[in-house]
């Protein structure tokens, strides 16, 4: 896990503990107020108004019904992130998977990297099918990966690995 996936964590788990340490909802909102409840038993969460002290009138402020809206929706809102959040970092976490594996692939490179690739039609046959699984089957394209297309893959391949092996020697001297 790197820092910045640490760091996301991190603030997950700090939304997580304010969530479930507030007071616990639905919060209502009442354009002016924010509280829990609708009848006697209700709690207020935060008002958005005041009362003159001389005239005892209500005092509204500035971008009142806003702020109320905001407020009164910020525990659901949160909830939403934190999940939305979440299914990203698993995605994350799966493509990086994918990654891995893809890199631990060995690619038919003839030996001495000399003269390019030794690719046979059942090497074809195997990208092609790689390339039909990252498709739902109602919607795989009919492609057939042509030599140059599937060598210029290749040597891109090749290129991230050098620049990611490069990355890891890096590393590992820090």
């Amino acid at each position: 896990m790197n820092n910045e996936s640490n760091l996301i964590q991190q603030h997950i788990k700090t939304m997580k503990e304010a969530l479930s340490s507030a007071t616990p909802g639905p919060w209502v909102d009442t354009e002016d107020a924010v509280r829990v409840g609708f009848d006697k038993e209700c709690s207020w969460i935060c008002q958005m108004y005041d009362h003159d002290s001389e005239s005892g009138e209500e005092i509204e402020y500035e971008n009142m019904k806003a702020n109320v809206h905001l407020i009164s929706n910020s525990p659901t809102w949160l909830q939403q992130s934190i999940e939305m959040l979440e299914q990203q970092q698993r995605e994350i976490a799966d493509k990086d998977r994918e990654i891995e594996r893809l890199c631990r692939i060995e690619f038919p490179r003839q030996p001495q990297k000399q003269g390019g690739w030794t690719i046979n039609p059942d090497y074809l046959e195997l990208v092609r099918t790689e390339i039909e699984n990252c498709y739902p089957a109602d919607e795989v394209p009919d492609y057939e990966p042509s030599w140059e297309q599937t060598e210029m893959v290749l040597l891109a391949i090749e290129r991230i690995r050098a620049l990611s092996h490069k990355e890891v020697s890096t590393d590992v001297q820090e």
